[in-house]
């Protein structure tokens, strides 16, 4: 950035030397001797094409240092979409290993208890937070040779001499980002400056999955004890609200949960006693069916008319913030999302109010 900041000084500064060259070269012609005129006009013209070489010279410095400011803008994104992978993911592991809701996460950081995070509250979580294990195998392989014996000979005298060691599984665990990192990521986060909300806050650790396999949705976290409150189809989109937890009478692990489709509330199967997974990771990354526009505000007649709106592109993939609900003056459905290739975040529309779809869930 800071090359591409003095490139556009170089090229500013030039292009003003460029017009006040090409003013004198204009004024050359005045004031000479008729005698003279015909010498000084080609002596003019030649000049003047050798400053038109000039332009498109500027044009391609200038490029350059679009380019050169557009590749650190995309690095800058990829780093900070690295960063909230991790922070996002050991938050996420904490509010399941306490089976805190998204809520309770919020207040166990808010140690001031002022109602939102501010940076130094959210940096010094991640120094005591539940931290997750990570198990590292390395294997040692041991080459037995006989003598000068030949490959070949080698194999067939004392078969397959390489011997394979299993070292003793090294448990390390996750590893919070540093301070510096956790501040970018937080004024990242933060961008209205005001701290972290709760409504904010639980935006960012939800979890979505997508239903796998037909199952149904109960009262209770006991399949015995609770009544059936309707269908999860495949392709059915839910939000976590709490666990995985395991309910006893039959082995299998459950979560509570929300659907999406109608924000019905209940208990549902994770995965059960044999391994079947009902659930799997899904619904938080959409993409792009059809053109439309990123803006700053929920309501399209509320936004700045300053603020440029962003394009989308078909086939571009952005991650939820806030589900999709509807804007009553245009009857659209809204979605607050994060574009995944440069991490723009505004409200998106998912369906036209003439059923055109714009989002589709990946």
């Amino acid at each position: 950035v800071q090359a591409a900041d003095e490139l556009d000084v170089v090229v500013k500064d030039a292009r003003e030397e460029l017009a006040r060259v090409r003013t004198t070269v204009a004024a050359l012609i005045e004031d000479v001797d008729p005698e003279l005129r015909s010498f000084v006009f080609g002596q003019k013209k030649g000049l003047e094409f050798t400053l038109q070489r000039g332009d498109p010279r500027l044009n391609k410095a200038q490029s350059t240092g679009t380019s050169f400011r557009g590749m650190a803008d995309k690095k800058k994104a990829d780093e900070l979409a690295k960063l909230e992978t991790l922070a996002l993911g050991m938050l996420r592991y904490h509010q399941t290993q306490k089976q805190l809701t998204g809520e309770d996460l919020f207040a166990a950081i808010d140690t001031s208890k002022d109602d939102k995070i501010d940076a130094a509250e959210f940096a010094a979580f991640f120094k005591t937070c539940e931290k997750e294990p990570i198990k590292k195998q390395t294997k040692e392989t041991k080459e037995k040779k006989e003598g000068e014996q030949k490959e070949d000979e080698k194999k067939e005298a004392e078969g397959d001499a390489k011997k394979e060691e299993e070292v003793e599984a090294e448990v390390e665990v996750t590893q919070a980002p540093s301070e510096e990192d956790l501040a970018r990521l937080f004024e990242h986060f933060d961008s209205e400056k005001e701290g972290l909300s709760k409504e904010k806050f639980c935006s960012l650790v939800r979890v979505y999955m997508k239903v796998a396999k037909d199952t149904v949705m109960t009262s209770d976290l006991s399949i015995k004890d609770s009544k059936t409150l309707r269908r999860l189809e495949v392709g059915e989109i839910v939000e976590v609200l709490a666990g995985p937890m395991k309910e006893g009478t039959v082995d299998v692990v459950r979560v509570r949960c929300k659907a999406m489709k109608d924000d019905r509330e209940g208990y549902t199967t994770l995965m059960g006693n044999q391994g079947s997974k009902f659930l799997e990771e899904g619904g938080s990354i959409w993409k792009v069916a059809g053109e439309t526009i990123l803006t700053q505000a929920f309501e399209l007649d509320t936004a700045d008319k300053d603020a440029k709106p962003r394009k989308m592109k078909v086939g571009e993939l952005v991650e939820v913030r806030e589900w999709a609900r509807k804007e009553e003056k245009s009857g659209l459905m809204r979605m607050k999302c994060r574009c995944k290739s440069d991490g723009a975040v505004g409200f998106v529309t998912t369906v036209g109010n003439q059923g055109t779809v714009f989002m589709q869930v990946v």
